[in-house]
């Protein structure tokens, strides 16, 4: 693995976290809320992944008008898997105070505890992916409209999967330092590793090279 922008990006996006959790005294349910935002970057950002994929011969391609009800359908259905997935996060990590969540309250914690400088270094670090990785690099070409309408689940399933059972963890055990910050930097290789399997093999960069991201 070499290391490129978008890597580079991804890991310091995911360092801040850290300074969060070591400087700013973030909480479980801080860290909680923060991974769930990164979801509905992640979703946003993969709407013109959906509507510029142009993988797949002449007989399964969608046309530009298929490919859009699809970004549309992705993000009624998204949207709904990620309402219940905060839900869930809150109902577990907020007590008393989040147990029904509202606008105003996610926003109070993300002024409250400086999120929004965390959330913006995900949405660049996503953006430059969406950018470099997909419209560069000619990954658009070779994946198809189905494929991307699927390709945000696999990630939250299990990555969440394993941060709420270490949230679950680390709240028993009154959120210690450490242990916020081991959880963060198993995220970070899990993102890397995660991100250098997405892109291999799908690059067809103008020189001819296929890159291994």
């Amino acid at each position: 693995m070499r290391l490129t922008l978008p890597i580079l990006f991804l890991v310091l996006a995911n360092l801040l976290p850290i300074a969060g959790v070591v400087f700013l005294g973030w909480s479980v349910l801080s860290i909680m809320l923060l991974f769930w935002l990164e979801n509905i970057i992640v979703g946003l950002l993969n709407i013109p992944r959906i509507i510029f994929a142009l993988g797949g011969d002449k007989a399964s391609n969608s046309s530009i008008f298929q490919r859009i009800f699809t970004a549309a359908f992705f993000t009624f259905h998204y949207g709904m898997f990620t309402v219940v997935h905060g839900m869930f996060v809150f109902n577990m990590f907020g007590g008393d105070q989040y147990d029904d969540p509202t606008i105003e309250l996610v926003w109070s914690l993300i002024t409250e505890q400086h999120l929004y400088w965390a959330m913006l270094a995900l949405f660049v670090s996503h953006f430059i992916s969406l950018l470099m990785n997909y419209f560069m690099s000619g990954e658009y070409k070779k994946v198809t409209t189905k494929e991307m309408m699927k390709k945000p689940y696999g990630r939250i399933v299990v990555l969440h999967l394993g941060i709420i059972f270490g949230g679950i963890v680390l709240d028993i055990l009154a959120a210690p330092l450490a242990g916020l910050v081991i959880l963060l930097l198993i995220k970070i290789v899990f993102d890397v590793q995660s991100h250098v399997r997405e892109h291999k093999g799908l690059q067809t960069v103008t020189t001819g090279q296929t890159g291994n991201l």
